[in-house]
């Protein structure tokens, strides 16, 4: 037997189960059960919510949040490092610290939903290190450089208002004194990046595997 759907996806059972796309609908095995690509995904993802036990699938039903999390720990620690270098004390601390653990939080989390786990569940992504490379770049981008750049501004901003640390006018000094301010922490910096990174990389290996099994069920319930 076989499962396709109409883009094409096929699962064959028996010796020989796999799920499998076909663009021509001749090249279609006999005896295929046929089902769009939407259709096949939903029943994964009916499969993964009702897991036993719940906490094997947390990959998949946690990973982007954990993912969003991390970035928001970034964002935290990365502003009040600037806080302090721009002397901000006790001035606009919630103005500051809203933007840069909510923004990471929602982008992260939601570019990993979109732009890995969907595909990884959807079968889209055939090659796991091309899903886990995607992934790492991503949290690089919405978990560590994006947090940088909010605290930076959002402090440098704040400092101007409140007269505390004077900012050079031109952006070539602008970007030596941030570059002054994060020498004290280049080896935390460094770790919270590797750490980013691992965690984004590691999470969607996990949810790779989760897929599988996932999958495996799913095409049990049509040999069965």
């Amino acid at each position: 037997m076989s499962i396709i759907s109409r883009s094409q996806v096929a699962m064959e059972a028996e010796s020989n189960r796999s799920i499998q796309r076909f663009s021509d609908a001749k090249n279609i095995p006999e005896g295929a059960v046929i089902l769009t690509e939407d259709e096949v995904e939903r029943m994964k993802w009916d499969i993964i919510q009702k897991w036993k036990p719940k906490s094997e699938m947390w990959p998949l039903n946690f990973g982007n949040l954990i993912t969003g999390g991390i970035a928001s720990l970034s964002g935290v620690l990365l502003n009040y490092h600037y806080r302090q270098q721009f002397k901000l004390r006790t001035y606009g601390r919630y103005i500051s610290y809203a933007p840069v653990v909510i923004v990471p939080f929602l982008t992260t989390a939601a570019f990993q939903a979109v732009l890995v786990t969907v595909p990884i569940t959807s079968d889209r992504i055939n090659c796991p290190l091309c899903a886990e490379i995607r992934s790492g770049c991503l949290q690089a981008c919405f978990g560590f450089i994006q947090p940088i750049l909010l605290s930076l501004l959002g402090c440098t901003a704040l400092s101007k208002t409140f007269h505390t640390v004077a900012t050079p006018p031109d952006w070539s000094g602008f970007m030596q004194m941030h570059a002054r301010m994060l020498r004290p922490i280049h080896v935390p910096v460094v770790a919270l990046f590797g750490l980013n990174i691992i965690a984004a990389m590691y999470i969607t290996q996990e949810q790779g595997k989760m897929s599988i099994k996932a999958s495996q069920r799913l095409l049990g319930q049509f040999s069965g």
